[in-house]
């Protein structure tokens, strides 16, 4: 979380800002050219330098070894000098979606905003483990979304006191074995608000997600719960 000026805010007031998408689309593939650069620098070293049996698999195993700790050390260096550019700003009376400064979604704070909260476990490993959880809060009003997620490691999920307050995501099956018409009800929502979050939420951190919870709660309490 900052505190900056936002010059393109209404009001030019000060903002808080949180920042979105950590391990953006550009940061992922410089991470992955330069494991691939890595490997081969080292493996092919290998190949040229060692003159016994094993070589191939000697060169392998050090150019996997030496590509991922080289990537490790890229990625702490390019997150703190190559942000994403998205942000979420709360300015003046609105809670601002901004993209390089740019307003792509604005909410007015002094009218009532719907606060949805959703989580799913994840099934299937991709870049984020299995078994990690998908934690995510939107804030609608009039049909505009501010949708903002984050991943949590199981326990640390286990370890929020209001974790009963995000409503886990069923599947299509799950829904209609259920004949709650109103948790039916609940679930769509959900789901429509999951889809807006796949194709423009902003991902946080834990630590920011949390803290901008917080900060929501504690500047506005007329309409945001208690989370986190």
């Amino acid at each position: 979380m900052t505190v900056v000026d936002a010059d393109q805010s209404p009001a030019r007031t000060q903002a808080t800002r949180f920042a979105l998408d950590p391990e953006h689309g550009g940061l992922r593939l410089v991470m992955l050219l330069g494991f691939l650069a890595v490997w081969a620098l080292v493996f092919l070293a290998g190949r040229a330098l060692l003159a016994v049996e094993a070589a191939v698999i000697i060169s392998l195993v050090a150019g996997f070894a030496a590509a991922a700790l080289a990537a490790r050390r890229l990625e702490g260096w390019l997150r703190q000098r190559w942000p994403s550019g998205r942000s979420v700003a709360v300015a003046g009376r609105q809670i601002l979606l901004l993209r390089r400064d740019r307003e792509e979604e604005a909410l007015a704070t002094d009218q009532e905003v719907n606060v949805l909260t959703w989580c799913f476990q994840i099934s299937r490993r991709s870049r984020v483990p299995k078994g990690w959880y998908m934690v995510a809060c939107a804030l609608e009003q009039d049909e505009r979304y501010i949708p903002v997620y984050a991943f949590f490691a199981p326990g640390d999920f286990e370890a929020l006191t209001r974790r009963h307050h995000f409503t886990e995501l069923r599947g299509r099956k799950q829904r209609r074995q259920g004949g709650d018409l109103r948790l039916a009800g609940e679930q769509k929502r959900l789901h429509a608000a999951e889809q807006l979050r796949w194709m423009q939420g902003g991902e946080m951190s834990r630590e920011d997600f949390t803290g901008f919870l917080r900060f929501l709660h504690e500047r506005f309490p007329a309409w945001m719960p208690e989370l986190v």
